[in-house]
């Protein structure tokens, strides 16, 4: 069962890409509302730390229906800030600094190290100005470079190293859309991440994990 700050969810529908941040549709099941942070959880280990971007109780259903965004929700606040001789990892800092989010451990050295002579921000949203960094940070690299919200809600940007992973026992492919290099997977929880190679479906940059009382579906784009 898939809850969200400890109560059941109904049915959700969490969208994860290869850039930016993880959202959620969700459903919960009577009329308490969840805390504004909280994580959702299943028995099948899958763990994501996300705030209420908004939502409320449905008096008629009685359920809570609303929207929760990966981390600390401040990827839409502006930030701004100019900047002579630095490097990635100094305004990744001011980044997380202005927009209230916790930068992952697990960004490399030599990312961080790029040097950026001069860089401004310009008052742009938090994610805008990833988007930008990102893209000095590859032609610093000579390789792509992305960024997006970890399960754990922390900020991460690197390269995508495509490790292998086997599809989970229980899970299977029951559709495939080469056409949309999409395809539909059958589990008994949310399983599928960005940023991972697997067998049999390929390196996947997109999932759509969708949650109902009887089923779970992953429709995951490669």
């Amino acid at each position: 069962m898939l809850t969200f700050d400890n109560i059941p969810a109904l049915a959700a529908t969490i969208r994860h890409q290869a850039r930016g941040p993880w959202l959620a549709w969700l459903k919960l099941d009577g009329d308490a509302a969840p805390a504004t942070r909280g994580v959702f959880a299943d028995q099948g280990g899958y763990n994501l730390t996300g705030t209420v971007l908004r939502g409320g109780i449905n008096q008629a259903l009685l359920q809570w229906e609303g929207i929760v965004v990966a981390g600390a929700g401040g990827l839409a606040r502006p930030v701004e800030g100019a900047y002579r001789s630095a490097q990635v990892g100094d305004i990744l800092t001011a980044i997380a600094a202005q927009s209230g989010e916790a930068l992952s451990g697990t960004i490399l050295g030599n990312l961080k190290a790029v040097s950026l002579p001069f860089w401004t921000l310009g008052r742009c949203s938090a994610a805008q100005a990833l988007d930008a960094l990102a893209a000095a940070a590859g032609e610093g690299l000579g390789d792509a470079v992305t960024w997006r919200m970890l399960p754990d809600g922390t900020l991460w940007m690197g390269i995508d190293l495509w490790p292998s992973q086997e599809l989970p026992e229980g899970s299977e492919v029951i559709e495939e859309f080469p056409a949309e290099r999409r395809v539909v997977i059958a589990s008994a929880f949310c399983q599928q991440l960005p940023g991972v190679d697997v067998d049999g479906v390929g390196r996947v940059v997109a999932v759509d994990c969708y949650v109902e009382a009887a089923s779970v579906r992953e429709h995951a784009w490669f």
